[in-house]
């Protein structure tokens, strides 16, 4: 039986006569079918190095832009807060203030007293009862603002001097003190965050027209020290905190010049916290020690609010307690106005 070539079974395999094949000798070694060259650990070393490099720079720039991103919210994040305080605390400059009656009474009586006296006499008891109205108003103000901006718990918790009731919004304040209280928490925990927490409720209760909460993202609100009160973060993580009246940031601040002259506090319309004033006498008791505060050698200058981040290594620098410092030999209060 032959095959399609024309050869049979035991033909197979051998070479047919007059065929143009030649014998190929069988040959020891293999021929390789393609060249693979390796590589030495140099070459491996080198590529590693090359490798590295390039991950370190990428890393390094990746880095630096992050850093950058978190500066810039930190800033955008900052001027927002401080916008919305600066025209909070212009509103006050022509805020109508109700004073205690226990305040007004002895400088309404000065005048009655002196109804059926002299003319001379009546118009002298006029001007000091206006110098009494102009340092009382000055005074209630600032405890208005005090009580509805408050940039510490103890803002809350102090008792009104001039004020005739409380006003709203600290009444909110004190129903979230008393509500962190009643939780358990501790005091100290409650204070360590306290002026970045009263920033919060600040912002969210008397700025912004009501509507202060649609201006911030989920992202600019946390708990930081988890005692149930929020605040604002920054960019890595800190709380947000505010100083209203920093009268000792002056040396490092380029919104405050310190001259009582030139940037006056705008609310002291009369100019009745500078030196050289002349004191009014006469006034209830309770109010004697703040009266005093308003002759002291200290100039009643402009201060704008400091609103402040830690940063990335999370220390502020700032501080925000109410002890007495020493600044220019003089010993001042942190809070001029407390």
């Amino acid at each position: 039986m032959r095959n399609q070539w024309g050869m049979s079974n035991g033909e197979w395999g051998r070479r047919p006569a007059g065929s143009l094949c030649a014998h190929i000798p069988h040959s020891p070694l293999p021929i390789p079918h393609s060249f693979r060259p390796g590589v030495t650990l140099i070459e491996l070393l080198i590529t590693m190095a090359i490798m590295a490099i390039i991950s370190a720079a990428i890393l390094g720039t990746s880095s630096a832009a992050m850093e950058n991103a978190r500066r810039n919210r930190s800033q955008v994040l900052i001027t927002k807060i401080q916008g919305l305080l600066q025209e909070r605390l212009a509103s006050y400059e022509t805020r109508r203030v109700d004073v205690n009656t226990l305040i007004m009474n002895p400088i309404n009586k000065l005048v009655s007293d002196q109804a059926s006296a002299a003319p001379a006499q009546f118009a002298a008891a006029n001007v000091t009862r206006g110098h009494m109205l102009a340092d009382v108003q000055l005074l209630a103000k600032r405890e208005l603002i005090k009580c509805e901006m408050p940039d510490h718990w103890a803002d809350v918790t102090d008792d009104l001097v001039f004020l005739q009731g409380v006003p709203s919004p600290m009444q909110t304040y004190i129903r979230k003190y008393q509500q962190l209280v009643s939780s358990g928490v501790s005091i100290d925990k409650i204070n360590l965050n306290d002026g970045a927490e009263c920033l919060y409720l600040t912002i969210m209760t008397v700025t912004g027209d009501g509507e202060a909460r649609t201006l911030f993202s989920k992202q600019d609100i946390g708990d930081v020290d988890s005692d149930g009160a929020n605040e604002f973060i920054d960019g890595w993580g800190n709380a947000i905190a505010w100083v209203r009246w920093p009268a000792g940031f002056v040396p490092r601040s380029p919104l405050m010049s310190a001259d009582s002259g030139a940037d006056h506090d705008p609310l002291d319309v009369y100019r009745r916290d500078q030196p050289g004033t002349v004191p009014a006498t006469g006034f209830h008791s309770s109010a004697q020690p703040f009266i005093a505060r308003l002759r002291d050698p200290l100039p009643a200058f402009r201060m704008p609010p400091l609103v402040y981040s830690s940063g990335p290594d999370g220390i502020s620098g700032i501080n925000t307690t109410n002890d007495s410092i020493m600044d220019a030999g003089e010993k001042i209060l942190l809070d001029p106005y407390c």
